[in-house]
């Protein structure tokens, strides 16, 4: 017991110390810390007890002050433990400081979370072995909405769920939105954020690709083809499908955006005007239009500010790194809703020139959304210049760099009653950036996918690119290598063991 009298108040300290510590360590088993906490205090309570008649002795000697002193100094650093912890509690922020911010979510996503209106299920079905990753995702969505309710399944120890849910492999993940469901077969932050925002989207957007001129179709899987883009637009809750309007007789209501994705013919005058109609009625249109193609489409889109001009768009710079000059790539863009917070190069195989007519036609806003370098031209006599051989720029006759590749144009359609609308359209020299031989390479799907977003107007839609661990490794020169080693191996620690004698000596000479 008396050995108990004299350590009592130190185990007693540690218990408040580390009861304090469990509220942070693990906040959703508070009760542990209120145990401990409650453990200590009574702990030191029964140590004063004990030791009441030593310390009335205390009273009368010096020893009080010192021992006051210690009590009150231990009871404000536990004030300021409690009050820090309370403060992150209420205002709690992250930091990533890892290369490719692989801990933190973008700021679409972000915003999606934000605007969740109810409470979003989200059901993952991990074992044992993938339940960590899984955690830290959902926790990571969760941090930034209070409306994410989540929880990890064992399959194999909940079978009956796993039934229920129709899960036929480890890994799948479910959201539950109202009475609404959606699947998901990878914990990744596109594939989780898109499945959210399609799930919480009350109406489909439907992008019709046009058809009968030679154009890309959704349904070629082939490296000229497109379905890897409509399989992209599906992911997210589009409704795709080809359209030929030359059969239809008109460009259906239920379009809300329309595709022209590479015309290798060209469209009759009635299809044009139809197409011109559809922009009248407020639609969105979005033009992929080669080089040497799309002679009439030229004419119409000048009357919305946007010219096509008639050259090849050559970048000699970009051959050190596609290998091809006339595979300009562009990572510098303008400012636009479609751009915001893209940071992506994009490779354009074979394009021509797409410029902004000045002065713009009135309600009519004209933006070039993506230039190359300064090196770069528009090579208007393409033919001539490969028959010798040299590409080379001529200022007489070619467009000087930087050369824009797309333009975009708002157009506000003023109607007969006063009121008004606005229709969209967006023009790109080259349809084989968005094919599936180049849509996976670089920024190349993230464009087309944020260029259709902005068309649809529902600009919380997005593409992400997954993040990854990057590697940083220092190279270091034999004399860095031997400077380190000497510094931190052994001038440090003799530096510290003379420091350590000569306070030792000091001190014997008192």
């Amino acid at each position: 017991m008396e050995g108990l009298k004299k350590v009592l108040n130190y185990i007693a300290i540690i218990l408040i110390v580390v009861g304090v510590a469990l509220f942070k360590i693990i906040p959703d088993k508070s009760f542990i810390g209120w145990i401990v906490l409650a453990l200590g205090i009574i702990g030191y309570l029964f140590y004063l007890y004990l030791n009441r008649d030593n310390l009335k002795d205390s009273l009368k000697r010096k020893t009080l002050l010192y021992s006051s002193n210690l009590f009150i100094i231990v009871i404000l650093v536990l004030a300021i433990i409690v009050a820090l912890n309370i403060l992150t509690m209420k205002l709690q922020k992250r930091y990533d400081f890892t290369e490719g911010k692989i801990y933190s979510l973008s700021p679409q996503t972000i915003k999606v979370l934000k605007n969740l209106k109810k409470d979003l299920s989200i059901k993952a079905f991990y074992s044992d072995t993938g339940t960590r990753v899984a955690e830290d995702t959902l926790k990571l969505y969760r941090f930034y909405s209070p409306k994410i309710r989540y929880e990890i399944i064992d399959p194999n120890k909940n079978p009956g769920l796993a039934r229920r849910y129709n899960i036929t492999a480890e890994g799948t993940t479910v959201l539950e939105y109202g009475d609404k469901e959606e699947k998901i077969e990878s914990l990744t932050e596109e594939e989780l954020t898109n499945a959210i925002i399609k799930i919480t989207r009350e109406t489909k957007k439907k992008v019709c690709f046009l058809q009968g001129h030679g154009e890309a179709s959704i349904k070629d899987t082939d490296k000229t083809g497109m379905s890897s883009l409509g399989d992209s637009l599906k992911k997210v809750g589009y409704e795709v499908s080809d359209l030929n309007i030359a059969e239809k007789g008109k460009i259906p209501e239920s379009c809300d955006i329309l595709v022209v994705a590479g015309p290798q013919k060209p469209l009759f005058d009635n299809e044009i005007t139809m197409i011109d109609d559809f922009i009248k009625e407020g639609k969105s249109v979005l033009l992929m239009v080669d080089p040497d193609t799309g002679p009439k489409l030229e004419k119409m889109i000048k009357k919305y500010g946007i010219s096509l001009d008639n050259d090849v768009v050559v970048d000699l710079v970009s051959r050190v790194l596609s290998g091809d000059p006339l595979m300009p790539i562009v990572n510098k863009y303008e400012y636009h809703e479609i751009t915001k917070n893209f940071k992506y190069a994009a490779l354009f195989p074979y394009a021509r020139s797409v410029t902004a007519l000045k002065p713009a036609p009135k309600d009519v806003n004209v933006t070039e959304l993506a230039k190359t370098s300064p090196n770069a031209w528009g090579e208007t006599n393409m033919k001539e210049e490969l028959k010798t051989g040299k590409l080379t720029f001529n200022p007489d006759k070619d467009k000087p760099g930087p050369v824009s590749l797309i333009a975009v144009s708002d157009i506000t359609i003023n109607e007969k009653d006063g009121k008004s609308k606005e229709a969209r359209l967006v023009v790109v020299g080259d349809s084989d950036f968005a094919k599936n031989s180049f849509i996976g390479t670089s920024g190349n799907e993230n464009l087309i996918m944020n260029i259709i977003n902005y068309l649809s107007q529902q600009k919380d839609l997005i593409s992400i690119t997954p993040k990854s661990a990057r590697t940083s490794a220092i190279t270091l020169t034999p004399a860095q290598g031997s400077l380190i080693f000497y510094v931190s191996i052994v001038i440090l620690p003799l530096l510290l063991l003379f420091i350590g004698i000569a306070v030792w000596i000091r001190r014997r000479a008192l």
